[in-house]
């Protein structure tokens, strides 16, 4: 009898929690897998991939895609189970994820920005880049104007700043959206009798 009186106190007095702690925990571990997953495609085998080999890119984003979604899942069923009583509104599930990739998301900007700095050549990689689009561009039959424009408008997208906030939103958008499905399924609201 006691058991339930505990319980039912539980239950009805839930802890009121907030998900700063778990989160940083689970953004920092996704933080880490990020790095592993930007570095792992690129040098394999000593040599960096070269944008023709799309169906392996397309397997590394899918990969990425369930680290993320797992990494995001375990933070909101930590959160839930640890510190809530097994009990989590939609809400709070979707807070703890978010967060969870915030964090995550602004400590990448520190790891693009040294990235794109120090670690990969942007003058040899914006050439090897332009030497593939203007070959893609001939093959479609277009002006010389009409690639040099094309040219210009790509190299907007290779000033580090640029890739540093592409970055950050659509990493913030996928872990968004993974955190919204996470907390849907994970949802375990408090029922009052």
């Amino acid at each position: 009898m006691e058991n339930k009186e505990i319980i039912d106190f539980q239950i009805s007095n839930p802890i009121q929690t907030k998900p700063y702690q778990t989160a940083f925990k689970w953004g920092l571990i996704l933080f880490f897998s990020n790095i592993i997953l930007t570095l792992v495609p690129f040098y394999i085998n000593g040599e960096k991939l070269k944008g023709d080999n799309s169906t392996l890119n397309y397997g590394f984003f899918l990969l990425y895609l369930a680290v993320v979604s797992v990494i995001i899942t375990f933070s909101i069923k930590e959160y839930r189970d640890q510190l809530n009583n097994g009990f989590i509104s939609f809400k709070k599930g979707f807070g703890s994820g978010f967060l969870t990739g915030l964090i995550a998301c602004l400590l990448g900007i520190v790891f693009t920005f040294i990235y794109y700095s120090y670690i990969v050549d942007m003058s040899s990689e914006i050439s090897s880049q332009t030497d593939e689009l203007i070959k893609k561009l001939k093959e479609k039959n277009l002006s010389d104007e009409q690639i040099a424009q094309s040219i210009k408008m790509t190299s907007f997208f290779f000033k580090i700043p640029i890739l540093v906030t592409m970055g950050f939103l659509i990493g913030l958008f996928i872990n968004t959206i993974i955190a919204l499905i996470s907390a849907a399924i994970l949802k375990k609201e408090v029922k009052y009798v």
